[in-house]
């Protein structure tokens, strides 16, 4: 948990030989094979004892004890945790690489990201120290390393060492560890702006939760998910007069249902969390009143716990809302007042005092007072940006940029406009590569689930050939027979069904033609759409398009060149999209275009958009320019029917419509 500033197919049977003697053998690699699995089951039960460990625990108890405390007192919680770790006799044990692992988790939670490196660099040592460290020692010192990488570098390649790591280390599913790691993605996700994956890193952490049986979990994933759909909201209803009524009482709902399943019980600090997660988000989705009401509530219980991070969060939050009610002189003084807070705690907290800034130099220039603007902004331009998402830098640019508008300074104001406008195209980038690291997981634990199946078939029956041992030797025998076609079976199995599941994992991905999502995939994706457009009440449109003429391609050219139009369709179309946009081959010239967020008087200007960007592809085979055109026909959810069937079916139609009007045209 941190202040937002913020995861799975049967063979066909072959057919029946007629005769024994018909039957091929086996070619000499499968032959190979077959051997292979069954020395591999020899040697592991031989090896068996050696590799005899005990399963990581799924949270220590001393860990369990303290996170249980930080729950109400994180400041309380790390100084009983540094008492502890300096009592005498503590030192060199396995309780002081816990207690280690313990303070670095405080430290991350109060944001002294700092201090936690130092606590993970001694909890390192400690289990380099270990003679025989267990696979739970080692799980979670990995998992609090790459969460602080996530948290100071908020990359996609922390992302993906995140990603990978949870796979590497074999966390469990239904362990406290996974939901520890599910929140962690979840708020990474939300920080390179890549809700959609967020969303279902939150339905992940929400069943970890109800496993596990923690209810902080499951309060943290309803916070999480209220504050991805007021952020969608915000982000693509500004045509449609906002999110609307509907999504407001939802996300507000939402809110409620995480205070409640806190429970009665000790919980301060994350109450206050939940409280500023609550305000940001509602005031987002200018809902000011409750908004204004939640931050009170955030900065009160902050104060009273010492927590310095949580006021200066509450106050910045305060100053933003200030600022909607054109309050600007209330803005100013509750940021000076935040910004001290916040350069006590240290570093990691450059993205925060950034977002400060930003809001400093709004009020300065809403307020024209031109003789403060030069000096705020070269205090913004020295700030540091390592670790700082590309969406705070371009804040603060177009912040920036402003400003020297005001003073007349329009040379410089362009150039920081061009800088703006770069980090906010980086912001969409990093969301678009957090979805393909999200489609790449789906892959990478179909594989690992097989791999894990096998291993449990191959442990199963080392045991039982350990317990046949106390046997007779022709029962001995017998049963390491068996256990050893068991073990080949399985392997032989195992490998089969993850060949199977890649296999199968890439076909539903991806158009092996135009690197789009093919049929299935694009269908899965709209349909999921369509659903959360319903459910938060948000626009959506869903656009057929088909290629001008394209039979006429193949008589004329033959059907390489036709096959490169359609590549030089599919890459000049993609490009101009947002994020959250999906672009899909629907079936031969057909393809299915999937806008989130987007109402179908918007269809025009992407129309031309996407008109414009085809034409200026170039495509092998054709003179340039090539001259071809696509048409296309638009439903959009609501207007058009609730459902993905009566969408598409509204889009075809005015796709007809389009082509029976002379093509190269929207319907």
């Amino acid at each position: 948990m941190r202040r937002p500033r913020r995861r799975r197919l049967k063979p066909a049977a072959p057919a029946a030989d007629k005769q024994d003697m018909d039957r091929p053998r086996p070619p000499p690699l499968l032959r190979a094979r077959r051997l292979g699995a069954v020395v591999a089951a020899w040697l592991l039960m031989a090896a068996l004892p050696a590799l005899a460990s005990p399963p990581p625990k799924p949270w220590p108890p001393l860990l369990q004890e303290l996170h249980e405390a930080s729950l109400d007192d994180p400041e309380l919680s790390l100084a009983e945790v540094r008492r502890r770790a300096a009592a005498p006799g503590v030192a060199g044990t396995e309780d002081a690489f816990w207690l280690a692992l313990a303070a670095a988790r405080l430290e991350i939670l109060l944001e002294a990201d700092q201090a936690a490196t130092g606590s993970l660099r001694r909890a390192r040592a400690l289990f380099e120290a270990e003679p025989r460290p267990t696979p739970g020692q080692r799980a979670w010192l990995g998992f609090m390393e790459l969460r602080l990488r996530a948290i100071t570098e908020g990359s996609t390649e922390a992302l993906q060492a995140l990603i990978a790591g949870r796979g590497e280390l074999q966390v469990p599913a239904d362990s406290v560890l996974a939901c520890e790691w599910d929140e962690t993605e979840s708020w990474l996700l939300r920080e390179m702006d890549s809700h959609d994956e967020a969303w279902r890193a939150t339905e992940a952490l929400e069943r970890c939760a109800a496993a596990t049986g923690w209810p902080h979990f499951r309060a943290q994933a309803l916070a999480d998910r209220a504050s991805i759909a007021g952020r969608a909201g915000s982000l693509g209803l500004a045509s449609a007069g906002g999110p609307g009524p509907v999504a407001g009482e939802r996300v507000a709902q939402l809110f409620e249902e995480s205070y409640a399943a806190v429970g009665p019980g000790p919980g301060r600090f994350l109450r206050s969390v939940l409280a500023y997660s609550a305000g940001t988000t509602l005031a987002e989705m200018d809902r000011t009143t409750d908004a204004a009401r939640h931050l009170r509530r955030a900065l009160a219980a902050s104060r009273a716990l010492g927590d310095r991070a949580g006021i200066a969060a509450a106050l910045t939050a305060i100053a933003s809302l200030d600022q909607k009610q054109q309050r600007h002189e209330d803005a100013l003084q509750a940021l000076a007042e935040a910004e001290p807070v916040l350069r006590s705690i240290g570093i990691g907290t450059a993205g925060r005092l950034m977002a400060l800034y930003t809001r400093r130099l709004h009020s300065l220039t809403a307020l024209a007072r031109h003789a403060e603007l030069p000096a705020a902004i070269e205090a913004a331009k020295a700030l540091p940006e390592q670790g700082v998402q590309p969406s705070v830098r371009g804040a603060l640019a177009r912040a920036i940029a402003a400003g020297q508008a005001a003073l007349g300074r329009h040379a410089r104001a362009y150039e920081w406009m061009q800088r703006a406008h770069a980090l906010e195209t980086q912001s969409r980038s990093l969301a678009s590569g957090a979805q393909v690291l999200r489609l790449q997981t789906l892959y990478d634990s179909s594989r690992r689930e097989a791999e894990l199946a096998a291993l449990r078939h191959a442990e199963e029956a080392a045991r039982l050939s350990l317990k046949a041992q106390q046997a007779t030797a022709r029962t001995l025998w017998v049963a390491l027979v068996a256990a050893t076609v068991l073990v080949a079976g399985a392997g032989a199995l195992g490998w089969r069904q993850w060949q199977r599941r890649r296999e199968m994992a890439e076909l539903a991905l991806r158009d092996t033609l135009t690197g789009l999502a093919n049929r299935r995939a694009i269908e899965a994706y709209a349909r999921a759409q369509v659903e959360q457009a319903r459910r938060l009440n948000l626009p959506l449109t869903l656009a057929l398009i088909d290629l001008d003429h394209f039979k006429e391609v193949n008589d004329r050219h033959g059907h390489a060149v036709g096959d490169a139009v359609l590549v030089a369709f599919a890459r000049a179309v993609a490009a101009p999209l947002r994020a959250p946009d999906r672009l899909g081959r629907w079936g031969g010239e057909e393809f299915l275009l999937v806008l989130p967020g987007t109402a179908q008087q918007e269809l025009p200007a992407l129309f031309m958009r996407l008109r414009a960007a085809f034409a200026a592809a170039e495509v092998p085979g054709l003179p340039q320019p090539h001259g071809r055109s696509f048409s296309m026909g638009a439903a959009e959810a609501g207007r058009d029917g609730g459902g993905l069937e009566a969408l598409v079916e509204a889009a075809d139609r005015r796709l007809y419509d389009a082509k029976a009007a002379g093509r190269d045209r929207l319907g």
